[in-house]
């Protein structure tokens, strides 16, 4: 398999086509002329089908204010859309800096060298794609299934799919169809957008796994045959070639410290370094730049889209209880129900990605600790020991992302997001049946 037949950014073919079709992803545009047309679209329709709809929503919200039922109805939604706006001003307010981490994944020491580093990157981009395409479909059918509760539910007057305020009437035809037709496309756009920008930070953190994986594997071959392992020939000559002409370079100082070997003014610890040797110290010397390079891509994840992060986790956590009070409110089996359950399973999805690829870069740069033990290190010289040493102690420390430097993104912080969320839907649970309980007793006062 050859270099050019995978690719990291094959990973995020989904999300950077939602990107282009939304108009905020302009970094493949070179022409002035034409990413200044492409922003302008993009602006109307962030404005049109983003800003405006996000507005009803609020104003609708003051409208209704002081009715527990009908405010917990449309507040899941809104603070979806809180969170996308908050996520949208925070991406294109670090394009440059999200485009640059793209790019980065094209950076030499990311590139696959070896069958097994092709292999994990793979791995990674098929799990990636099929987990994107899962979460989008699974977004479609919720709003698809919202916009047709409305259609099939003929025990009521015509209404929308979704509660909003409009400064108009909107009973009459063809008004009404219009709106209709807006919100299901606002609505749409809103949930792909924000979840291709959920899955694309967990799909770059997917890849800083990977290439982990990559490391950890390069460590634990150190000293083995590089055939064996599927490494491209002319690579391996050429490190050979390069490492080679820098000893020639020091030839005159090799050759002194010989004859200083056979007068015996130098210790025997200290031969003369063979070929082999340099070799191998260069490996492991490109295996610390290439964990310095894994440490500074995750590091920019963090600082990218640790904001963003942050609010998603705030409002999945209020959104997960509000939707259990809302099933409890509806009809078993009917249909607003299976949609409402579809969007609490896309909450859990959402939060989900980012623990459990957060949770993968702990586990794997913890073994990389381990693994220059599962080299050849006892055939070594004391020279590649004690680099080796030294690249134990600087992988000792685990990686961990954080949420906001708040806490870890990690299975056990999905845990507790989920023990939150009961506690809060317990809370009001309590307070709704208390409004039931009193309503009763003031109609049978009454």
């Amino acid at each position: 398999m050859r270099n050019e037949e995978i690719s990291a950014r094959d990973a995020l073919t989904i999300n950077l086509w939602v990107f282009r079709s939304v108009g905020i992803w302009a970094a493949d545009i070179k022409s002035p002329s034409l990413r200044l047309i492409y922003n302008i679209y993009g602006a109307i329709i962030i404005s049109t089908l983003s800003m405006i709809y996000f507005s009803t929503e609020i104003i609708y919200v003051i409208v209704i204010w002081g009715n527990l039922e009908a405010i917990s109805e449309i507040s899941f939604l809104l603070l979806t859309h809180i969170g996308t706006v908050v996520k949208l001003f925070s991406f294109l307010i670090r394009r440059e800096r999200v485009e640059k981490l793209v790019e980065n994944l094209a950076q030499r020491n990311f590139l696959p060298r070896r069958n097994a580093h092709r292999d994990f990157l793979t791995s990674t981009v098929r799990v990636v794609n099929r987990d994107n395409v899962i979460f989008i479909l699974m977004c479609a059918s919720t709003v698809i299934g919202w916009a047709i509760v409305p259609m099939v539910d003929s025990g009521e007057t015509r209404r929308l799919p979704l509660k909003t305020w409009f400064p108009f009437d909107i009973s009459n035809s063809p008004i009404f169809e219009v709106i209709y037709a807006y919100q299901t496309a606002a609505v749409m756009m809103n949930a792909f957008m924000n979840a291709m920008m959920d899955t694309f930070a967990s799909s770059l953190m997917a890849l800083a796994g990977a290439q982990l994986d990559m490391l950890r594997h390069d460590l634990s071959k150190l000293g083995r045959e590089d055939e064996e392992d599927g490494e491209n020939p002319v690579e391996f000559k050429t490190a050979v070639t390069q490492r080679a002409g820098r000893i020639s370079k020091v030839g005159r100082a090799e050759d002194k410290l010989k004859g200083k070997l056979k007068t015996g003014n130098v210790p025997a610890e200290f031969p003369p370094r063979s070929l082999q040797d340099d070799i191998l110290h260069e490996r492991i010397v490109g295996c610390i730049e290439h964990h310095g390079a894994i440490i500074r891509f995750a590091n920019e994840i963090n600082d990218v889209f640790g904001i963003g992060i942050l609010v998603q986790f705030a409002v999945s956590s209020i959104i997960l209880c509000l939707t259990c009070f809302e099933l409890t409110l509806l009809s078993p089996g009917s249909l607003q129900f299976c949609s409402m359950l579809l969007y609490q399973g896309c909450m859990l999805l959402e939060i989900f990605f980012y623990c459990w690829h957060g949770n993968g870069i702990i586990c794997k740069s913890t073994d990389l600790m381990i693994a220059p033990f599962q080299c050849q290190w006892t055939a070594c010289s004391p020279r590649v020991k004690n680099t080796l040493r030294i690249v134990m102690c600087r992988m000792q420390r685990t990686h961990k992302l954080t949420v906001g430097r708040v806490f870890n993104l990690s299975l056990e912080t999905f845990s507790m997001i989920l023990r939150t969320a009961y506690s809060f839907y317990a809370v009001l649970q309590r307070v709704h049946s208390r409004v039931i309980e009193a309503e009763k007793r003031d109609s049978m006062n009454f």
